[in-house]
């Protein structure tokens, strides 16, 4: 950890102090794997500016794992998630008890407190203007601490998921899910369900909302006979194959 961070005061809002500090934790955790591996590739290749298709070349991406069952023979389902309103569903408190599960504590932890605590938002119309209302969720959108914190808040799903015997890659509010199979696509149908259903019950403890007319499917290699067996469903939604997906 950066030395010298015990000597900052709690802010409320620094936006140069809040850029310095983003970019000492971001090496902090990559360096100490407080994050999943595929996070971490993903962060360390991907920004805001760049191409937002850019992961589909990375050497570990679901795309290129998935696509190497071709030549095997196997199958690859892969699911990308679609979170409505993502950043702005953050729940503060789980948040903080997240960083403090991450070893983040003393100063550095009342240093994340103050800076989402205590954070108000209003509507003005003209001349007139609404009562402030605290605010309790969400993240800056723009801020560059945002991305570090969602990943933070999120840490925990790629271990349900895992749990489940399927892949993931995950950044921000992009999350993928991948399950590969050779034969009894009946089987591999029913595990990612009931993933499925494991994902969205995290979801929903953690406050955050799956979008399933959103969610996409993608079938990579095997049989065109599969089709009209691979029946996957996300709270009560059917979610139909798509010929090309773009995340």
């Amino acid at each position: 950890m950066c030395p010298w961070i015990q000597r900052w005061p709690p802010i409320i809002d620094q936006w140069p102090t809040s850029h310095s500090w983003a970019r000492c934790w971001n090496g902090w955790w990559r360096d100490n794997s407080k994050l999943s591996w595929m996070r971490v590739i993903f962060w360390t290749h991907f920004s805001p500016a760049s191409d937002p298709g850019m992961v589909l070349n990375l050497p570990w991406s679901p795309c290129m794992m998935t696509c190497a069952g071709r030549e095997t023979g196997s199958a690859s389902l892969l699911v990308l998630l679609d979170l409505s309103a993502a950043f702005n569903t953050i729940d503060h408190g789980i948040l903080l008890d997240r960083l403090a599960g991450l070893g983040v504590g003393g100063t550095a932890w009342q240093w994340f407190r103050s800076y989402l605590n205590g954070r108000f938002q209003k509507v003005v119309l003209g001349d007139f203007g609404s009562a402030p209302w605290q605010l309790f969720h969400g993240v800056l959108q723009g801020s560059i601490l945002s991305p570090l914190l969602f990943n933070i808040y999120m840490k925990l799903l790629g271990e349900v998921i895992r749990r489940c015997g399927l892949q993931n890659h995950q950044y921000t509010d992009d999350t993928q899910l991948y399950l590969s199979f050779s034969t009894n696509p009946g089987e591999a149908v029913a595990v990612l369900n009931w993933c499925l259903a494991e994902v969205l019950c995290w979801m929903k403890a953690n406050k955050l909302k799956l979008n399933p007319d959103k969610t996409e499917v993608l079938l990579v290699g095997g049989s065109s006979s599969w089709v009209g067996d691979l029946d996957l469903v996300l709270n009560g939604v059917a979610l139909p194959l798509k010929d090309k997906v773009h995340s």
